[in-house]
């Protein structure tokens, strides 16, 4: 059996030898080349889950395509380095290791709440108790950093394995309150700072 080398987009595994199951020939009509080409129907051993390539032949095969596409890192902008460090972290580790993810998602909340609001002092529950308090954040996204906490405790403490989608739904809500405590603010003082820059140019 036919196989090719490409990291898998389901489980992560670099230059997985992906199996071809089965080709269905085309002609590229919309882009008006008269070039053999296909879709090659295919299969990763490792994780067993299917895939799609585009594959054409010109002096040689080569891929045009490859679905689907592998997840790529989401960070939020404007983060202090190590938060960005602890959440790329989890992102790149996201398909393979699951419940690590979880974990890192947690640690990046941890820290981007303790350097964004240092006099806020003790466990991250009563943090969050006293920020939602204080009004330092909405009630909703202290409720999604309560969710993040509670699911990275289960990621690194429960006997049943963390999924995939659950490491997600935690990414997801740690790049909310995230981007309420970094992006945000900082996209609002980078517009001030060229709005004053713009009026004083002006009045000169």
């Amino acid at each position: 059996m036919a196989t090719f080398p490409h990291d898998c987009p389901h489980c992560g595994t670099k230059n997985s030898g992906f199996e071809i199951k089965g080709k269905f020939d085309f002609f590229d009509s919309i882009n008006h080349r008269n070039t053999s080409a296909w879709f090659l129907m295919c299969g990763n051993p490792e994780c067993t889950f299917p895939a799609v390539a585009v594959a054409q032949a010109l002096d040689r095969v080569h891929l045009r395509g490859f679905y689907p596409t592998p997840h790529e890192p989401d960070l939020p902008d404007h983060m202090p380095e190590n938060v960005e460090h602890y959440y790329l972290q989890a992102e790149s580790i996201l398909q393979q290791h699951a419940d690590a993810a979880g974990a890192m998602y947690r640690k990046a909340l941890d820290v981007g709440l303790k350097i964004r609001f240092p006099e806020i002092e003790g466990l991250l529950a009563s943090r969050l108790k006293k920020l939602v308090n204080q009004g330092l954040l909405t009630e909703e996204l202290g409720d999604f950093s309560h969710h993040v906490r509670l699911g990275g405790n289960d990621a690194v403490h429960d006997e049943d394995p963390f999924t995939v989608n659950e490491a997600k739904e935690l990414g997801f809500l740690t790049k909310m309150v995230m981007t309420y405590i970094y992006t945000l603010p900082e996209m609002i003082r980078l517009r001030q700072e060229r709005v004053d820059a713009e009026k004083a140019a002006a009045e000169e």
